[in-house]
């Protein structure tokens, strides 16, 4: 069975309020309040902000079949840290330390939003790990997609979704913004100062998107 990337992101922190502040002038996410809790939510990415010790941000993979999920991903190597069911928190730890909840909803019911406006946030995730060749190779496994070598690590596709891996001290996923889409670009331009990486004060890491190179190929299927 096929796994796909979902478009949700969970984000926890002890005092909500500055984080969604910050995120909803820098980045123009739009909160929206339901009985699921606080979601800020792009064109892109969805991020539900959750009161709690702060930790790295928990990404999300979509399954058609939550009950054939599990042994699967028990298989793969994931270690399971709660598992509530079909519309609740599925969360595991991947080999690689990534947190993923499991939700099971079809890809193409919520995704992708239609908007004639370009997203700040961009639809790509990065990890930085220090065996990026071989969690490429995982991943290209998890999402049965192919992995396409780069300058400067391995990308997947998946859901509209981009997955970039690449060398590094592992931190925890970090997320693409694009100043040129921004109303207030300036703001964003001051956020990240001299660096192309910048970590917020609620843990959460960003990067300036990259201009796009064509000195790509597939490696990895």
């Amino acid at each position: 069975m096929a796994f796909d990337l979902s478009p949700c992101v969970g984000l926890t922190t002890p005092h909500p309020d500055p984080l969604v502040k910050l995120y909803t002038s820098l980045f123009e996410l739009a909160p929206n309040h339901s009985i699921d809790g606080l979601k800020l939510t792009s064109e892109s990415l969805s991020f539900f902000v959750d009161p709690g010790q702060r930790q790295s941000p928990i990404l999300e993979l979509s399954t058609p079949d939550l009950f054939a999920a599990r042994p699967l991903l028990r298989a793969l190597g994931f270690e399971e840290l709660t598992w509530h069911g079909e519309g609740q928190l599925n969360l595991l730890s991947d080999p690689f330390g990534i947190s993923w909840n499991i939700f099971q909803t079809l890809p193409e019911s919520t995704w992708p939003i239609i908007s004639p406006n370009p997203p700040i946030i961009l639809p790509k995730i990065a990890l930085h790990l220090h065996e990026s060749t071989k969690a490429a190779q995982f991943y290209a496994d998890l999402l049965q997609q192919s992995a396409t070598k780069t300058p400067s690590g391995w990308t997947i596709d998946s859901n509209h979704i981009r997955l970039v891996i690449e060398p590094g001290l592992p931190h925890g996923p970090a997320f693409y913004v694009d100043p040129n889409n921004s109303q207030d670009p300036q703001a964003l331009i001051e956020f990240f100062g001299d660096k192309t990486t910048q970590t917020d004060d609620y843990g959460v890491t960003w990067k300036l998107s990259p201009r796009p190179t064509s000195n790509t190929a597939a490696i990895i299927n």
